[in-house]
């Protein structure tokens, strides 16, 4: 009897052993594939293409609205670029980047891309509790945003500095939102808000995921949404008053002429999109929005069990739509970029359900 308890005691520390040894494996294939795919989309989005923009110009707080307004890249990408050890590296750097701003452009969005891989890995985290899993969905987004970013880039040449790092500050509050941590989201939000406008759609997520009816909302979270909403209120209002004189893109860009100019260097493209709406020659691209995820998001609806991204599915992308369609270009797939990460977190929960479905997490916890 002894040594049938010893020999079992033995099994399992020899399963404990190995556990670690595989979850020692999967950490470092997991690190060296997030360096070589971040460096590999930096290098995708920034050499072969050119700004819409001069980076000169939005670095030192001249680049037409409303780009301007997306400033924090901006001020970050300034400091690093006029640092000595910047400039002492492009100095022996080949075109584009013996440019200080351009060296440092490409930088800003490895390390963006590579904060998006492990936010979405400890998002998938959040909702499947499911580590191994997790790791493989982390990389789901940086292939939506080969489609939706680094594609768009190469087939038009165009850039915008300020896009993966709001997409990754973006994903960042959302981060807190599914951890139900709101001073953790204030923080995010605050940042978020300062890289891009987008940012009012986190608004909405966080309504969606503490909805329940009207009267308890406003009792439980009254606050909060008004802390957020004043949060998003002044920071609008301080980028005004920096850039607000800055001439439009309607004034001063490639577009100048078509659209509407609104106060505060906005515009609205309505009938534009409306008629790009109805060519044939956009829609490829247009049903690609969000890398394509909405396809399968769609086929397993039914396995989409968590009810705060399922109403953030349901009422986001209409409103998302609505917003481009006003104050957007709709043919630019970029601008429905930030929703890859409600896509990405519904997927790796409808496939979590599946795979448990065909007895997967019962297999796992016998492993164990």
């Amino acid at each position: 009897m002894a040594k049938n308890m010893d020999e079992h005691s033995s099994a399992r520390s020899v399963l404990r052993d190995d556990a670690r040894h595989q979850s020692t494996r999967n950490l470092v294939f997991y690190l060296i594939l997030l360096g070589l795919v971040s460096s590999h989309f930096a290098l995708s989005y920034v050499m072969n293409a050119h700004q819409q923009f001069d980076l000169h110009d939005y670095l030192n707080g001249r680049a037409p609205l409303p780009y301007q307004y997306r400033a924090l890249p901006a001020w970050v990408l300034y400091l690093a670029s006029n640092t000595t050890l910047a400039r002492s590296i492009s100095a022996h750097l080949p075109a584009p980047f013996y440019d200080p701003a351009q060296l440092m452009f490409l930088l800003l969005v490895a390390i963006s891309m590579a904060g998006m891989i492990e936010i979405t890995r400890r998002c998938a985290l959040i909702v499947t509790s499911d580590g191994e899993l997790a790791m493989i969905f982390a990389f789901l987004t940086p292939t939506a945003a080969y489609i939706s970013y680094v594609s768009w880039a190469n087939g038009y040449l165009l850039a915008f500095a300020y896009d993966i790092p709001a997409l990754t500050l973006f994903g960042w509050a959302y981060y807190f939102i599914l951890r139900s941590n709101f001073i953790g989201f204030a923080i995010a939000f605050f940042f978020a808000a300062l890289a891009r406008n987008t940012a009012a759609f986190l608004i909405v997520v966080f309504l969606c995921h503490q909805w329940t009816d009207v009267p308890s909302l406003l009792r439980r979270e009254g606050l909060r949404l008004a802390f957020i909403a004043a949060m998003y209120v002044a920071v609008t209002i301080f980028l005004y008053y920096l850039y607000g004189q800055n001439l439009s893109e309607l004034q001063r860009g490639p577009l100048r002429g078509t659209g509407v100019d609104v106060p505060g260097g906005f515009f609205i493209f309505q009938s534009v999109n409306i008629e790009n709406l109805l060519l044939p020659i956009y829609w490829p691209s247009l049903l690609s929005f969000v890398g394509w995820l909405w396809l399968p998001v769609l086929l397993g609806w039914r396995r989409l069990d968590h009810p705060g991204v399922r109403r953030t599915l349901l009422v986001l992308p209409a409103l998302w739509f609505l917003a481009v369609m006003i104050g957007g270009r709709i043919h630019e797939v970029r601008v429905f970029g930030e929703m890859i990460w409600f896509f990405v977190i519904g997927l790796s929960i409808i496939a979590r359900n599946w795979l448990m479905e065909r007895g997967y997490g019962k297999r796992v916890a016998n492993c164990g």
